[in-house]
């Protein structure tokens, strides 16, 4: 039903029968969710190009204070504009990222108002109390507030990407590291509500936080084994020292999250983009693996493994999670060669019979993964080169 509906839209989207610029770029963008095996070309990638060029031929890049105020346009458009190009700019950074693409969009170039809670919340002004009940989220302020939270924080993984990650750019120096840190550690994440919040909302509060710790994992990974320019002799053991330290803590985070999403049951609420967020951690665990301490090797080993199970949970609804599982099931044997993957079935297990523990499917089987992504997870500086040999390896 999935691959009829892709191939329907795409064909309406193609056919020049619509003239609306506006519910153009809306489907082009919905679009990019889905992976076609039949159309290797029309991945997230290629509609995510087609959905930022309607968006700078309608100028929705240079709407600024100004020109909304002197527009003609009425007010619930100019609302909607602003979130898709908002949404643009969104998936351009972080697709970026999990994809080892170049940016499409310079900020340089752009003056759009900043997003606000009520771009989103105007809409549903004066919606029927009972379509309001049966289709609307409860927590929709909240989750409105989100929304604008991850956009800043897309902001500065934009800052970090054009200022580390760009293989001809000039390096940044320590005082702009240092700028872009500062900006970094005074983000503040939203706080959980106490009481009353839905099961909807934590889980998007969740997944906020794990982009925000995959992001502190892709600032400071370029300083692991590389120091910033400018930064004194003297000083460079104590900074690779913090820059490890805050990797470690976000890895380790991550797997705080992936704790509380399990014991609230809300994974069956997972993205698109939540298997993604926990390569970085992963990356992470497995270099520790690699650790010549063998208690630190075992942490490594242990933690890398909570994310498998997570990713295995998620592999039915998202199929790139089997992609990334194998291939760090192919990572952790590289290391330990006699490692079998394992899994408790919860339905063999009571008083009189102990757990038992038995080889999961392959989760790669039928692809060949090749070297040089192996090769890639194990460098540590390389989390942009896996990417990109795993974006190969799957076209």
């Amino acid at each position: 039903m999935k691959e009829s509906m892709y191939s329907r839209a795409k064909c309406l989207h193609h056919n020049g029968g619509e003239t609306d610029h506006a519910v153009l770029l809306q489907s082009a963008l919905l679009l990019g969710f889905y992976h076609s095996e039949a159309d290797t070309y029309t991945q997230p990638w290629f509609w995510l190009g087609i959905a930022i060029s309607l968006c700078q031929t309608m100028g929705l890049h240079r709407f600024s204070a100004g020109a909304c105020a002197n527009s003609p346009i009425p007010e619930p458009q100019k609302r909607l504009w602003r979130r898709l190009w908002w949404t643009c700019f969104f998936r351009d950074r972080w697709l970026s990222l999990t994809m080892g693409r170049p940016l499409r969009i310079n900020m340089n170039d752009c003056n759009t108002v900043p997003p606000s809670p009520d771009d989103m919340l105007s809409d549903f002004v004066g919606l029927p109390e009972a379509i309001s009940a049966a289709y609307v989220p409860s927590d929709l302020p909240q989750l409105a507030e989100y929304w604008v939270t991850m956009i800043q924080l897309t902001q500065l993984l934009g800052d970090t990407l054009t200022l580390c990650y760009q293989p001809f750019g000039t390096s940044g120096s320590f005082q702009q590291v240092k700028a872009l840190e500062k900006h970094i550690l005074r983000f503040q994440l939203p706080e959980p509500q106490e009481t009353g919040q839905s099961p909807l909302a934590t889980f998007y509060l969740y997944h906020l936080q794990l982009h925000y710790q995959a992001f502190i994992i892709t600032f400071y990974r370029p300083f692991i084994t590389k120091a910033p320019e400018g930064l004194p002799a003297s000083r460079q053991d104590t900074w690779q020292t913090h820059v490890r330290n805050q990797i470690n803590v976000a890895a380790l985070q991550t797997n705080a999250i992936l704790d509380n999403l399990a014991n609230e049951k809300l994974l069956g609420f997972s993205a698109p983009m939540t298997p993604p967020l926990l390569v970085p951690a992963m990356h992470v665990h497995l270099l520790n693996c690699k650790s010549p301490d063998p208690v630190s090797r075992r942490l490594g080993l242990n933690k890398i493994e909570v994310c498998m199970i997570v990713l295995e949970q998620m592999q039915h609804t998202h199929p790139c999670s089997s992609v990334f599982r194998g291939i760090f099931l192919e990572a952790i044997r590289y290391i330990f060669p006699n490692y079998v993957a394992q899994t408790v079935l919860p339905e063999v297990a009571s008083e009189s019979s102990p757990l038992q523990e038995v080889p999961t499917d392959d989760p790669m089987a039928g692809i060949t993964i090749g070297e040089d992504a192996i090769d890639a997870l194990m460098d540590e500086v390389s989390i942009f080169n896996f990417w990109e040999s795993l974006n190969n390896m799957q076209t």
